[in-house]
């Protein structure tokens, strides 16, 4: 069973990606993701989408919603980021661990 993630008020992250080598897998459709987020924060989270359709998870500087979203948490707008899994939001650990730092 997924643990619950608790978010101590503030508006809710969710990013979703889905690169073009992706299309054939449906678990990793744009609407599963989002399914999958809502599901592990509660339905009644105040949550932002931001999603990138077809972009690879190579790198982060090519994707404008992952940039508003990263834009959005400096100003304080969003407490928290939330992803189905880590490859969602960046293939590249060194990336990803900077990122989460």
């Amino acid at each position: 069973m997924k643990k619950k993630v608790t978010n101590n008020g503030g508006v809710t992250a969710i990013y979703v990606r889905r690169s073009v080598a992706d299309r054939d897998n449906n678990s990793l459709s744009i609407e599963s993701q989002k399914e999958d987020c809502i599901r592990n924060v509660g339905e009644d989270c105040v949550y932002r989408l931001y999603c990138n359709n077809g972009f690879s998870g190579k790198d982060t500087e090519h994707r404008p919603a992952f940039q508003q979203m990263m834009s959005d948490a400096r100003e304080g707008l969003i407490s928290r980021s939330v992803v189905k899994k880590y490859d969602r939001f960046s293939r590249n650990m060194r990336e990803y661990l900077n990122i989460t730092d």
